[in-house]
């Protein structure tokens, strides 16, 4: 089975002095705790990246949320997973990104020795030459990384270390010995309702190996781009000519964030070889962004997209009938439809932001080229 990194085995120390009710007791508070902190503070960055942040609208934003995410929420409070915190992680490396680069990164980084999924990150950090926060999160890995040894001490620690990155190249195919971890999950396994284990589950029974099934799922990626590029071509925005980290201070390109930062948990979602039900609580970010859309109306700002989108999410997380109808709850989970429902219905959502953020932009005088009409 994986293991986490050494990081949260420690952090959960103090609760090994009580007994088993009272440590779930404490959990279930804290657990509750970080998913409403993460609620309004996805709201609240959300609208002020929008320009619409006001008490009402937020409380309003925070409701909505909260109904979207419901069934995720609860399964979390049920489990008592990590997956709050990785949540809260991004949720202040969004808020903290203009304000504080590197306690940004830093959040990332302890989010990443919890679960790898904050990885992605990265590269898009790079991309929009976010450099304190990529050295806030480069620094903060290898910090949070040692951390635990000197709880555990060194050779322990690096024990664990090598256990739990090893885990990894099961994925591409690597065996336990040769990567000197334990075995973790194939990217096919049942428990996965990911894009990446749905083409493995369908197209393994046809001889795929793991490494090709990866290269289909970044063919889809590479699809999915294609579209975001389009969006971004159609409503007079650019996806890759932006100004450095200072520039992006502007408020065209704080609104550009909060999409792309939703988008980022969106793909990590749908594309990672191991997305269990339980993972998708992380989508609160992505309904934060419909909820500050849907909430915010602007003249020639068609929110009807953003609707659809929100709710295919919701279905396909909530799974309407599938408890009386065992075939098809069977197939939701083996086709992967609530990542699936995940990647468009974000589409669908962008295309709502981006037309916002550019009338935002002429609103305020600023030169984009003229959006195609159709999408007014």
């Amino acid at each position: 089975m994986y293991v986490y990194p050494p990081l949260i085995a420690v952090l959960y120390i103090p609760l090994t002095y009580l007994s088993l009710p009272a440590a779930a007791l404490v959990m279930l508070f804290l657990t509750a705790f970080i998913l409403l902190g993460s609620v309004f503070l996805g709201a609240r960055e959300m609208l002020d990246r929008l320009g619409a942040l006001n008490p009402l609208t937020l409380c309003a934003a925070a409701l909505v949320i909260s109904i979207l995410s419901e069934n995720e929420m609860r399964g979390e409070m049920t489990m008592l997973e990590t997956d709050a915190l990785m949540l809260l992680m991004f949720t202040v490396a969004l808020y903290w990104l203009d304000r504080r680069p590197i306690l940004a990164g830093m959040a990332l980084a302890f989010a990443f020795n919890i679960k790898y999924l904050s990885i992605i990150a990265l590269p898009y950090l790079i991309l929009r030459r976010r450099w304190s926060a990529v050295a806030g999160m480069l620094g903060g890995c290898v910090l949070f990384a040692l951390l635990p040894a000197f709880q555990l001490g060194w050779k322990e620690d690096i024990r664990c270390l090598r256990v739990s990155m090893g885990g990894l190249l099961r994925w591409v195919g690597v065996a336990p010995q040769a990567s000197h971890s334990i075995t973790v999950h194939n990217i096919a396994d049942g428990l996965s309702v990911s894009i990446t284990s749905a083409l493995a589950r369908v197209l393994g029974a046809h001889g795929f190996s793991n490494p090709q099934v990866l290269m289909v799922a970044a063919g889809v990626g590479i699809v999915s781009l294609g579209i975001v590029m389009f969006l971004y071509y159609i409503n007079g925005l650019s996806l890759w000519n932006w100004p450095d980290a200072r520039g992006q201070l502007q408020p065209l390109f704080r609104g550009l964030v909060a999409l792309e930062w939703a988008g980022l948990v969106a793909v990590a979602l749908a594309f990672s070889p191991d997305t269990n039900t339980r993972h998708l609580v992380l989508t609160v970010l992505v309904n934060a962004l419909a909820a500050a859309l849907l909430l915010t109306p602007r003249p020639f700002v068609p929110r009807i997209p953003a609707l659809i989108g929100a709710i295919l999410i919701f279905l396909g997380y909530i799974m309407p009938g599938a408890k009386t109808l065992r075939h098809m709850g069977f197939n939701h989970f083996v086709y992967g439809v609530p990542c699936w429902g995940l990647l468009i219905g974000y589409l669908l959502i962008l295309w709502t932001g981006l037309r916002h953020v550019a009338h935002a932009k002429e609103m305020q005088g600023g030169r984009t080229r003229q959006p195609i009409s159709f999408l007014r």
